[in-house]
């Protein structure tokens, strides 16, 4: 974690505040340079403290929470000393404090370099189910689960949850717990129950059925980021 907001940061939390938070959650902070042009050395400070503390710990993964491009040569190092690297992905539009609308998005060349880079949604659904075992996402209670929608690609990711064979109907579930009808006839070969899967398709119900609908579906293999 770098850096330390101000006292009016959020209007609710003080800088000491935020000491206390980081520490609750275990995270340490290593402050950079900060001038009236801003940050300086901060990326350099980043790396070194990554990858010190990777092989400090002998991590088997590593998850660099950062959206900019320049950490590329980071992931690169982390791979070559054998870490598996973990970046998660998101690209959703937002309004800053002057109104305007800006979007917050992780570099494509940073996805293409992680092992894996699961959507921000995706994680947060499953931090919220209840048989999540690590530490709870938020700093108070969310009443239910988030339906997410299509990832940034377009896709919906989850898994086969009902299935007798080639040309019989099934259900998937997606990442919140969803389910999902597809037709007889839709999956391609060599699919298996509890395949992991993603398809395309919209969350309007079709009259006569319970479910929405799939309209493409393929197989999904979270392997094929080298995890």
């Amino acid at each position: 974690m770098l850096g330390r907001p101000p006292a009016d940061f959020t209007g609710r939390w003080s800088g000491l505040e935020w000491d206390r938070q980081l520490e609750k959650a275990g995270l340490t902070r290593h402050d950079a340079l900060m001038t009236s042009a801003g940050e300086v050395g901060a990326d350099e400070l980043l790396t070194k403290v990554t990858l010190t503390r990777a092989w400090a710990a002998k991590l088997d993964v590593v998850a660099v929470i950062t959206g900019d491009r320049d950490f590329v040569p980071l992931v690169e190092d982390l791979k070559r000393g054998g870490f598996k690297v973990l970046i998660p992905h998101i690209h959703e539009p937002y309004v800053d404090q002057t109104g305007e609308v800006d979007r917050m998005s992780v570099s494509s060349d940073l996805r293409r370099a992680a092992c894996y880079a699961p959507g921000w949604r995706h994680l947060l659904a499953g931090g919220m189910r209840p048989e999540y075992r690590l530490v709870y996402p938020f700093t108070r209670p969310a009443t239910g689960v988030p339906r997410i929608g299509p990832d940034a690609d377009g896709w919906r990711y989850g898994t086969i949850n009902s299935w007798r064979g080639v040309g019989e109907q099934c259900w998937v579930t997606d990442q919140s717990g969803y389910g999902w009808y597809v037709r007889p006839g839709l999956l391609p070969e060599g699919m298996r129950l509890g395949q992991p899967v993603r398809w395309t398709g919209s969350e309007r119900v079709p009259p006569g059925l319970k479910f929405a609908e799939v309209e493409r579906v393929e197989p999904y293999e979270p392997y094929e980021w080298g995890w």
